[in-house]
């Protein structure tokens, strides 16, 4: 996520800038190239003191110009206060004018240091809560809504770094320069609607900037928080639907299995009674043939039943016309050895005589 740092510049109070803007001798801000390019560096890398992003229309010309403007106000501001004090050698009150300036100096330093202070606390703030919220997108998975969530809501409601410098010195007058116009032009594309809700601070003080700083990022941090709430508890009750989500599919696969292996149960009890049902075909043709072969072999063997039955019948006649013979033959040799006898005694007989 790139950040874009804008810096706004409230009204300052100056001493005879307008009067002083033709000659710029060399100041402590100004002069040194190393150094002002250091303030600028952490004034335009630095992101803690910011609570959104700035467009990045803004990035190369406006936050930079208005960077620069505020820059030289400041450093227009120190080459009049020692342009006042040189000026002021020749009055009697030249001890009391260059303590004034030097007291207004350590302000301005005290000012900058406590400003560098107060980036250096949000930067870490913002450290810590980029880890925090690291830590719950490694613990809920990736955070790109996170951070779309995150881009989105400080592009639409979050105030801009006020980095101002401000010094006031007793009889003093307040003059306009042209770059406050062009920052309050800059706030006001920045906030957009927001300018309506929430009021420039009209405080001079460093005070009152701080504390309009505090609050407006405390608000927008709780306003984040909330919605990086939101989001992981979406996140988790999407996590939910999806391990339920996860188990019913997991139980429709099983019972998809479960109903796969049954038709192929079904399947192969088919096959198996298919078998069956042919062997049950083959065995009843087989028994169909054998009552065929049965009837023609007791046909067949009722035909030689009734031969040999007709043979036995021959044979019975034949045996009792052989009985019938061998009783006549019986009776032949009955008859034949009576009249042997008969002729013995006869030729006996005629022998004795």
């Amino acid at each position: 996520m790139s950040e874009k740092r804008v810096v706004v510049d409230l009204p300052l109070q100056r001493r005879r800038a307008s009067s002083l803007r033709g000659t710029r001798p060399p100041s402590s801000l100004d002069s040194p190239p190393a150094s002002r390019t250091g303030i600028m560096g952490s004034l335009g890398r630095a992101p803690g003191v910011y609570v959104g992003t700035a467009p990045s229309g803004y990035t190369g010309g406006l936050g930079a110009r208005v960077t620069r403007r505020a820059l030289r106000i400041s450093s227009v501001f120190l080459q009049g206060l020692r342009s006042s004090g040189l000026t002021s050698v020749a009055a009697p009150g030249l001890e009391r004018d260059h303590r004034e300036v030097e007291d207004l100096g350590g302000c301005l330093v005290d000012y900058i240091a406590k400003v560098h202070a107060l980036e250096q606390i949000s930067q870490e703030l913002e450290t810590q809560l980029r880890t925090h919220l690291e830590s719950k997108a490694k613990r809920s998975g990736g955070w790109d809504a996170l951070r779309a969530s995150w881009s989105s809501s400080c592009q639409q409601g979050h105030m801009p770094v006020v980095y101002s410098y401000n010094s006031s010195r007793s009889g003093g007058l307040r003059a306009k320069d042209p770059s406050l116009e062009d920052v309050k032009l800059l706030y006001k594309q920045l906030l957009g609607s927001e300018l309506e809700r929430v009021d420039v601070p009209s405080v001079t003080g460093l005070d009152g900037i701080l504390e309009t700083i505090r609050v407006q990022w405390e608000r927008d941090a709780e306003k984040n928080r909330a919605e990086a709430g939101a989001l992981l508890q979406a996140k988790q009750q999407a996590e939910v639907a999806l391990a339920s989500q996860t188990q019913e599919e997991k139980l429709a696969a099983a019972l998809r299995v479960d109903l796969h292996n049954a038709s192929c149960e079904v399947q192969s009890l088919q096959a198996e009674t298919e078998s069956l049902r042919a062997l049950k075909r083959g065995l009843e043709n087989s028994l169909h043939d054998a009552k065929h072969w049965h009837e023609m072999e007791l046909q067949n063997l009722g035909a030689v039943v009734g031969r040999l039955e007709a043979e036995l019948s021959e044979i019975r006649a034949e045996a009792e016309q052989q009985l019938q013979q061998r009783a006549h033959l019986l009776a032949s040799r009955g008859q034949l050895q009576r009249d042997l006898e008969t002729f013995h005694a006869l030729l006996d007989r005629d022998e004795s005589s």
